[in-house]
């Protein structure tokens, strides 16, 4: 085997996918005996600087990275035909490819998927590196449900040269996020714009944001909110409508950044006793409608089972709130809505128990007040007395009003005016 050309090392036995920038095949590794992705860089941009840039950018990226949902490069170099990438190779398929074959996925599927996601940008935040290309096209999924986070070519890292060239931004424009696409300063709240986009679009099965052309897309996602979850999907869970709210937060500094994002799936599961795992999602894959009926029931259950369990434990709006959860992944009994009618009609009764009492007392305060202010205007007015005083030393004349109470302290002389004014 050749020293001079580092590529012989790898026998390449079919194509993958090919991109705007390079083409992915997959190959054989005749050192280290497994299988490889190979990705090689279109030879006709091959005279463009900043895209070889962006080639090596990818390489320099994923090189300081090590996590479970992040792709592992293995090989970077350069022959004659061009610059290099070998990574390891996933056995399955895209979430594009997935959303294409499924069109809307699973609650807890989806969950799982972003959860995985999010926890690989926390490690990609936590250095420095801001992927600026989330989408469903550069997730892999491997058939144990594992996901991997691809293609860097156009990622951000701090204390390095920005390849974005001012007046334009890069990054696909359904998933880009607003400040991206002002072309604005970046952070890796800006990730999770492009990752709330993602959760929209496997809960619904459509973008949230829209329209004919580019520019029109990217207006949208700077100016236009989405419509809510529940327009296109009825089985949703409540509080995922609240993620993705906060996902596509406008502004940055208001947004979640990923570990938050982590926090929020993990307090939340916790909460309603739901588990995430990977399984979910290798489940899914290999029999989508078996899985998707099975997690339909055990949602239904579960949400129906804790509101039994609030209402015993006098928790009442949240009872409620999960039997009107539970009801959209199922048909409550006769016995289940019997129950809520109870609750409901306790919780009338009980306002009214509050509400009586409240309404007496402002009957009481309001009958009080105006007795009083009968009596004020039913006592004397107060007399008015002016008495002009000339100063010898000026000219002027000083008119001085005072007021004066109708009661003990007079002199006689007012005591003798408000006798007259009594009087009929």
């Amino acid at each position: 085997m050749s020293r001079t050309d580092p590529l012989q090392r790898y026998q390449i036995r079919n194509r993958i996918s090919a991109g705007g920038m390079a083409t992915v095949y997959l190959a054989y590794d005749q050192v280290l005996r497994r299988d490889v992705a190979l990705k090689m860089l279109h030879p006709f941009l091959l005279d463009q600087a900043e895209t070889v840039q962006r080639f090596s950018n990818e390489a320099r990226a994923i090189a300081t990275l090590c996590h479970e949902n992040i792709i592992k490069i293995y090989d970077f170099g350069e022959t004659a035909s061009g610059p290099f990438l070998v990574m390891e190779y996933v056995d399955g398929s895209t979430l594009q490819e997935l959303l294409l074959a499924k069109n809307i996925l699973p609650n807890l599927v989806a969950l799982e998927i972003i959860r995985q996601i999010a926890s690989g940008l926390s490690c990609a935040h936590k250095n420095g590196i801001f992927h600026r290309d989330i989408k469903p096209a550069n997730i892999l999924i491997d058939k144990n449900g594992t996901i991997r986070i691809t293609d860097f070519g156009i990622a951000f890292l701090l204390n390095s040269e920005s390849i974005t060239m001012t007046g334009t931004f890069v990054g696909s424009p359904h998933y880009i996020s607003p400040e991206q696409a002002e072309g604005k300063p970046l952070q890796g709240t800006t990730d999770i714009f492009s990752l709330g986009i993602c959760l929209y679009q496997c809960l619904t099965g459509r973008l949230p944001f829209d329209a004919e052309t580019p520019h029109a897309v990217i207006h949208s996602i700077i100016h236009d909110f989405p419509d809510d979850l529940l327009t296109y999907n009825n089985s949703v869970v409540f509080w995922l409508e609240d993620l993705v709210k906060q996902c596509l937060t406008k502004s940055p500094d208001d947004r979640m950044d990923s570990e938050q994002v982590l926090d929020f799936i993990n307090t939340r599961c916790t909460t309603d006793a739901i588990k995430l795992n990977r399984t979910r999602i290798s489940a899914f894959m290999s029999s989508a409608e078996m899985y998707r009926s099975g997690e339909q029931r055990e949602l239904f259950e579960l949400y129906r089972d804790r509101a039994i369990e609030d209402f015993r434990e006098k928790r009442l709006v949240s009872g409620l709130r999960r039997f009107e959860q539970a009801n959209l992944f199922g048909e409550l009994s006769p016995e289940d809505i019997k129950l809520r009618t109870r609750v409901l009609r306790g919780r009338k009764f009980r306002h009214a128990a509050i509400a009586v009492p409240c309404i007496l007392l402002f009957s009481i305060i309001s009958i009080i007040i105006l007795k009083t202010v009968v009596i004020s205007e039913s006592r004397p007015k107060e007399v008015l007395f002016g008495q002009e005083m000339h100063d010898t030393s000026s000219s002027e004349t000083e008119v001085v009003q005072t007021t004066f109470a109708p009661s003990h302290g007079t002199t006689p002389e007012i005591k003798e005016v408000m006798a007259d004014v009594r009087e009929p």
